[in-house]
């Protein structure tokens, strides 16, 4: 890929060039949990307008389901015996 073609494609990926002349991460290329970087061509996923890297994928869906987290044993109820 020539670099007029490079240049353009990190400008339509959300990237911009600095004063000094370096291309940084837009906000669309961090992940919103681990603010971690995702380079061109990194696996993502977009939940709730939320970018969610694959690592991250376990703790978001903690996060999602944790009103609906359950404990055996605990639920409030008393066992009666027979």
């Amino acid at each position: 890929m020539s670099t007029e073609n490079l240049k353009k494609e990190k400008k339509k990926r959300g990237w911009s060039k600095t004063a000094g002349g370096h291309f940084q991460v837009g906000r669309e290329e961090r992940c919103d949990l681990c603010r971690g970087e995702l380079y061109p061509g990194d696996p993502y996923f977009e939940l709730e307008d939320r970018v969610v890297c694959e690592y991250c994928l376990g703790r978001y869906a903690k996060g999602y389901f944790a009103a609906q987290l359950r404990h055996v044993g605990r639920s409030g109820q008393s066992f009666d015996t027979v």
